[in-house]
């Protein structure tokens, strides 16, 4: 049976290895390591390596729509599931139905003071009203 070696050990034993400070036979004799273990921690490290240089990239003019319409869909997700009419909403806002309207269906964009309104209002976050986060954010 296999021991449980935590991942801050697998790393610290990868590491010891790559920068030479000890070979792989001494640190499987010194930690009682099964041959061929540090072998595949090595392997799978380097693996996965670069995920670490993987950075979240924004192309604006896509990634602002693709939020735009994501804003808008949640608004009247979280509207109707609430069972409010867009004059409700309006009046809450301080604006006319018409206008909340053209919100929701992305003819004009809504003030980041309307989206904190709402996001208080169905006690939701701001990030699950622009599409940064999926679950657990709805109450």
């Amino acid at each position: 049976m296999e021991k449980d070696y935590t991942p801050e050990f697998k790393f610290q034993m990868v590491l010891q290895i790559l920068k030479r400070q000890h070979t792989q036979k001494e640190l499987e004799a010194r930690y009682d390591i099964p041959p061929g273990t540090l072998a595949k921690w090595k392997a799978q490290f380097i693996e996965n390596a670069p995920s670490i240089y993987q950075f979240v990239t924004y192309d604006t003019t896509k990634d602002i729509k693709n939020l735009s319409d994501t804003y808008m869909v949640r608004i009247r997700q979280l509207r109707q599931k609430n069972g409010y009419s867009q004059r409700e909403i309006g009046q809450l806002l301080g604006t006319a139905q018409n206008m909340y309207a053209r919100y929701e269906n992305g003819r004009s964009q809504m003030s980041v003071r309307y989206l904190m309104k709402l996001a208080l209002f169905y006690g939701v976050s701001m990030d699950y009203l622009a599409g940064l986060t999926e679950e657990g954010d709805e109450s």
